[in-house]
């Protein structure tokens, strides 16, 4: 059955039955025979089929809205079929990735023969992106200041603590040193006693 000859718009495709064979049709069987077995042996075929040709169509064109059109499969089918397949996924993912170098080696091809054929845009393009020389560059100037203030009482005690409990049982080789004791820091913020 040729997609072209239908009068049902390529979205709708995947509604249809999958065509019989002449030799199934000669048997005597119908698509209304009460035998579903042999429905879901076709179902199955026609679905492996659909599989093989998404994952071919997947590695020449990395869209999967365009290679489900082109296939007659919706989206949401090609989505399950990954959820439900992991096989499936893998050999998608495998033909997605092949599909863009595919994509990613025509551009480039594309765009070296408009430098062979002198366009000043593919050049400059090409030495921004593959040339050290005319690369944009970002400088940076400027001081950097830093000072280290020394730590409140109340950020020592929190460090303290966190050791404490840090090394809980074991020698506290990571005290803090005192800087001064509690008088001469009175006497230094102006308090004297």
């Amino acid at each position: 059955m040729d997609s072209d000859n239908l009068d049902v718009p390529d979205q709708n495709l995947h509604l249809l039955p999958p065509p019989l064979d002449s030799s199934f049709q000669q048997s005597g069987h119908t698509s209304d025979s009460s035998n579903n077995d042999g429905d879901d042996g076709i179902v199955k075929s026609k679905q492996d089929r659909n599989k093989e040709l998404i994952i071919e169509q997947l590695a020449k064109t990395p869209i999967v809205e365009v290679a489900c059109r082109k296939i007659g499969i919706a989206r949401a089918t090609f989505y399950r079929w990954r959820i439900d397949d992991p096989e499936f996924k893998e050999k998608t993912e495998e033909a997605l990735a092949n599909g863009k170098m595919l994509i990613n080696d025509l551009a480039e091809s594309q765009l070296i023969n408009s430098i062979q054929e002198g366009s000043e845009a593919a050049s400059r393009y090409w030495l921004n992106h593959h040339h050290a020389d005319y690369k944009t560059k970002i400088e940076l100037s400027g001081n950097v200041n830093s000072s280290v203030e020394p730590l409140t009482p109340e950020q020592k005690q929190v460090i303290e603590e966190a050791i404490r409990l840090s090394s809980s049982g074991s020698t506290n080789y990571y005290s803090l040193p005192r800087e001064q004791d509690e008088t001469n820091t009175e006497t230094s913020h102006g308090k004297n006693p």
